[in-house]
């Protein structure tokens, strides 16, 4: 497991243009699967902020890396598969 990983933040996108005049949130659910021996799984489109500051959409799903093995960190690249870490 690497150690030295740069947390990154997820912030969602709503394509509700709806604007209220009390400026109520709008409540969005958004389903976090965490795979066992895999990745962690965000199902809805997300916006991400990258620990330099760049920012990229994901549509509908994200796969972010858990085992540190990834060579396209943040995200999954299936690195884990027949790893220790998949054994967990």
């Amino acid at each position: 497991m690497v150690e030295n990983f740069n947390y990154f933040r997820i912030s969602l996108k709503t394509n509700n243009q709806n604007v209220t005049n009390n400026n109520t949130m709008e409540e969005i659910k958004v389903n976090v699967k965490i795979n066992k021996g895999g990745p962690l799984l965000v199902l809805n489109t997300v916006n991400i902020i990258h620990a330099d500051g760049t920012e990229e959409v994901r549509e509908k799903r994200a796969s972010f890396c858990r085992c540190g093995l990834s060579e396209n960190m943040p995200f999954c690249d299936g690195a884990h598969k027949g790893s220790d870490f998949e054994k967990e």
